[in-house]
């Protein structure tokens, strides 16, 4: 299991057990879907808000752009809201030549604050809060959790941003699509590679259109067949800050017990 998907599994679990209020639960979605909440809140039967889950680092609030008569424009493809991305667009216009320059990767500088209104407008649409860790699991004081509004999320976190030309996305592969690649095992519908150090590069050098991902809890790597086209994105890292405190949860309580009960 990817490490950000056990610690999305693990903060729901967490969260279940310390919040105590009759009648909540808190349901963890389990999906790589960057526009779907990431953990719901339940009162009894019925869908009240949504957490997102940050396992620190993270990426977040990911956009396409496309460049017509040299400028850069907010794509028609994006499925994510369009909060934010416009002026970090009109920055990127005003420095078009830092941009599109041919590297297929270059670092954002624009001001932190912008990355940050990205980001907070971003999540807003599917969530009110965010909980984040850098420990998969048994949160402490020494290996913190932190609960808070995303309105706040700037208090928590140093931000970069990347502009980068990628492939657009990937797919189950078939037995056909495996050549060059030795020791894939078949289960179910899908293919793996038993790696659990992942010492094999997540691009493998004799086949290029396959993508491994990391290894899971048994040293299973999940095989991928990535596209054959590219998008441009826009895309934003958050990092837990060294001084983070463990904490969050009676904010969290309040939350639900002011607006729900």
């Amino acid at each position: 299991m990817p490490a950000w998907k056990e610690f999305e599994k693990n903060a729901t679990t967490y969260l279940n057990k310390t919040i105590g209020i009759d009648g909540i639960s808190f349901i963890s979605k389990g999906e790589s879907d960057s526009n779907a909440s990431d953990i719901e809140v339940y009162l009894k039967n019925k869908n009240i808000f949504s957490i997102e889950c940050k396992y620190s680092p993270a990426q977040s609030s990911q956009f396409v752009v496309k460049e017509i008569n040299n400028q850069f424009i907010f794509s028609e493809e994006n499925r994510s809201s369009k909060g934010g991305a416009s002026k970090i667009i009109q920055h990127m216009n005003a420095n078009y030549s830092s941009y599109s320059n041919g590297s297929n990767s270059c670092d954002l500088f624009c001001s932190k604050d912008l990355m940050f209104d990205r980001v907070r407008k971003q999540l807003s649409t599917k969530s009110i809060f965010f909980i984040s860790s850098s420990y998969i699991s048994e949160y402490s004081i020494s290996k913190p959790i932190v609960v808070d509004l995303i309105s706040n999320i700037d208090k928590y976190f140093d931000i970069s941003g990347k502009y980068r030309v990628k492939r657009s996305g990937t797919s189950y592969p078939k037995l056909s699509h495996l050549t060059g690649l030795n020791g894939y095992q078949k289960k179910g519908d899908k293919f793996y590679f038993f790696d659990p150090q992942n010492k094999m590069p997540a691009y493998p050098p004799n086949n290029s259109h396959l993508f491994l991902q990391a290894a899971d809890s048994n040293g299973f790597r999940l095989i991928k067949k990535r596209s054959a086209t590219s998008n441009k994105n826009v895309i934003f890292t958050l990092k837990l800050k060294n001084d983070i405190k463990f904490g969050g949860i009676d904010k969290l309580k309040n939350y639900i017990q002011t607006n729900f009960f």
